[in-house]
């Protein structure tokens, strides 16, 4: 699941030519471990500019994803300068 969401994600931003970096997750462990099984991983980072957080933002909702609940609050976008997202499809 996380590879398809890597896949998906990367596909979109890269569409809408945002720089971004994709890491944690099995691509993160293939590259360093050489299999992407060494350890459970559950989700996927995505790391851009503060300058294209809403441009990124939205691409991500256009896919489907939402804002997390616990995440809606200024908070964590304003002064961590990260978004939590949640996808309800498999």
């Amino acid at each position: 699941r996380a590879l398809r969401t890597s896949a998906l994600v990367h596909d979109a931003l890269r569409s809408a030519r945002l720089d971004f970096l994709l890491f944690k997750g099995p691509a993160q462990q293939a590259v360093l471990y050489g299999d992407i099984f060494t350890r459970a991983s559950g989700d996927v980072d995505v790391l851009v500019a503060r300058r294209d957080f809403r441009r990124a933002t939205s691409v991500l909702q256009g896919l489907g994803f939402d804002v997390a609940s616990l995440s809606r609050s200024v908070w964590w976008s304003s002064f961590l300068g990260e978004q939590h997202f949640s996808h309800t499809q498999t």
